[in-house]
Formats: structure tokens, C-alpha cells, sequence
């Protein structure tokens, strides 16, 4: 019986870890001061990786019908902002679809790599 309740002790605690590190803290910005550069100024920190998604309302709908890059960039520019990102660098676009938070509706995902200047 005790070999049981330690293996299912271990296994609990192995669901508690958490799925990432933590990030530094700075304050919040606005996601107006936000902007996509191609290049970091000297001294930049990188604070990391960030993504979003911008699903379509209807299960038919086209992705270049609503705008969902644009949706994206600027939920994308919200996350950064709140973590207290000043710039993102290497935007990327994906069109996403059935297994993703859009939940079988079409959809965008935007992810950058978010930094301090």
C-alpha cells in the first residue's frame, strides 16, 4: 500500500511544476509603445517568446476575409505591452485550424520574441 500512495505522491507532484520559467518584471507599457523592429538597439534585454491567436467567427469563414494577421499583431502587442516589452522582433505568422485555441475554425497565430530597450 505505501509503494502505491508514493508513486501516485510523485506523480501529483510532477503536474505542479510549471510549463515555464519565469520572466523578468518590468512595468507594464501601453501596446501603442510597442513596435515590430527588424533589429535590437544595444543593451536590449530579451524578455521572450510570445505568441497569440486570432480566430475567424464562423466555421467557413477565409482567414484574408477578417483581418486576422492584424487582430493578431495587436493581441500580440497587448501580451507584450503587460509583460512590459517595448519592441518584438522575428514576427512570425501561421495559419492555424482544428487543433488549435480556434477550436476547428480557422485562425492566426502570431509570435515574436518580445524585448526591453
Amino acid at each position: 500500500m505505501r509503494p502505491i500512495f508514493f508513486f501516485g505522491l510523485i506523480a501529483v507532484s510532477g503536474c505542479s511544476t510549471p510549463d515555464n520559467l519565469p520572466r523578468p518584471v518590468y512595468p507594464p507599457t501601453s501596446a501603442g509603445e510597442v513596435e515590430v523592429v527588424d533589429s535590437i538597439v544595444a543593451g536590449a534585454t530579451s524578455i521572450g517568446t510570445l505568441d497569440a491567436y486570432a480566430c475567424a467567427e464562423g466555421l467557413l469563414a477565409r482567414i484574408d476575409e477578417y483581418g486576422l494577421q492584424a487582430e493578431a499583431l495587436l493581441k500580440l502587442k497587448t501580451k507584450a505591452a503587460a509583460i512590459g516589452a517595448t519592441s518584438l522582433r522575428k514576427l512570425d505568422y501561421q495559419d492555424v485550424g482544428t487543433f488549435s485555441p480556434c477550436r476547428g475554425r480557422v485562425g492566426v497565430r502570431a509570435s515574436a520574441i518580445a524585448y526591453r530597450n
